[in-house]
């Protein structure tokens, strides 16, 4: 998600007048600094090549901007998602804001809540090109949108080839691939294992026990058949467990599991 601090409109004014200058000039101009904070997961490392590779994602939403503004530099900062908002609250009381930040829905509208960016101020026109159910991922009780969506992290399944020719097609053929032998990582991550949830059809129950419902019989035998899965799953020799998708990932690209749960942003690894 992206959103706008107050300091966004300043320096969108200063694009428009170095823009108008341009014709006066000799060339010879300071680049334009454009300052931007990106979140990332905890199970992702701060380290060159994580900062390379938002860099290399970052230019392609760039390249239609500097078109208008070709004098434009990037300077990137990641943040762990956790630790975002209050690295962002240190920035504005020195006055380094950044002009525009990339993060999750959930910290986006935690932003917006404290106070630390302005309401997305998105028009019909803008708001058509979206889904309304991916908006309503960022809008708050009062309507208003936190950021605006730029990108979806689809959950989906790596499996090596050379261990295993075909990916199961559901969570009953991967229990069985491992009673076979085939070695499979998940992480217990609430982030990283839901996906077993809505697989089972359990994210109802889950969403009624969230907001004080009281299950019916379907939400409730929908809710214990997902607990058993995961009961089952855990007893599994060849089921491991781990406390992130980081440990996952490094298991996986060692050659020492044949299936985990990854996402997109995950498969040039």
């Amino acid at each position: 998600m992206t959103a706008a601090s107050p300091h966004i409109r300043r320096l969108t004014l200063a694009l428009l007048a170095s823009a108008a200058l341009a014709g006066c000039s000799d060339g010879r101009q300071a680049p334009t600094v454009l300052t931007v904070a990106i979140g990332i997961d905890a199970d992702q490392r701060v380290d060159t090549e994580q900062r390379q590779n938002f860099k290399e994602r970052l230019e392609t939403l760039l390249t239609e901007f500097r078109q208008l503004y070709p004098n434009t530099r990037v300077d990137l900062g990641l943040y762990p998602e956790e630790t975002l908002i209050s690295a962002i609250e240190r920035r504005n009381r020195s006055g380094l804001q950044p002009d525009l930040m990339l993060m999750s829905g959930v910290t986006a509208e935690k932003m917006l809540k404290a106070g630390l960016v302005d309401p997305f101020p998105a028009n019909s026109t803008l708001l058509h090109n979206f889904e309304p159910a991916t908006l309503n991922r960022v809008r708050n009780a009062q309507g208003q949108l936190a950021g605006l969506p730029v990108l979806l992290m689809t959950q989906i399944s790596c499996f090596d080839r050379r261990r295993m020719p075909r990916p199961p097609r559901n969570l009953e053929a991967l229990i069985a691939a491992s009673a076979s032998g085939q070695t499979v990582g998940l992480t217990v991550e609430p982030s990283n294992l839901l996906w077993t949830a809505g697989s089972l059809g359990a994210i109802p129950a889950i969403n009624q026990i969230l907001t004080g419902q009281t299950l019916g019989a379907a939400e409730r035998s929908a809710l214990m058949g997902w607990l058993r899965w995961l009961q089952q799953a855990n007893s599994q020799q060849d089921v491991s467990f781990f406390a992130n998708q980081m440990a996952a990932d490094s298991e996986f690209t060692a050659g020492r599991l044949s299936w985990i749960p990854c996402r997109s942003v995950s498969v040039p690894l």
